[in-house]
């Protein structure tokens, strides 16, 4: 018999919850799955404090999900760091201009 793993999200406006509120929503989701498997659960995790992935998020919202942003590159800093490690290693100064160049390069996307 092979370990299945049920997995739920619930969620929606609540003004309050009451002291003990995780008790009665873990109990019910254990009687289901006993009903549902004929199989006693092993473990249960749950909690208040879950969140919504962006894409999870979007559907709720009936919207497309936002894109997501690369981190900006620091072109200059990354050849600097370059050039320093390149200096403590016997390179010809010709050697050192084209590695910093394709770096340059292919930092930029192939755009000069």
């Amino acid at each position: 018999m092979s370990e299945r793993i049920w997995f739920c999200k619930i969620g929606g406006p609540v003004d309050h919850l009451p002291d003990g509120s995780d008790w009665p929503m873990r109990r019910a989701i254990q009687r289901a799955f006993e009903e549902v498997t004929g199989s006693e659960h092993a473990f249960t995790f749950s909690g208040w404090g879950g969140s919504l992935t962006e894409g999870e998020r979007a559907v709720v919202e009936n919207r497309r999900p936002a894109s997501p942003t690369a981190p900006a590159i620091d072109v200059d800093s990354i050849v600097r760091e370059v050039a320093d490690a390149m200096s403590r290693v016997p390179f010809t100064v010709a050697q050192m201009a084209f590695v910093s160049s394709a770096i340059q390069r292919a930092a930029l996307g192939g755009k000069e």
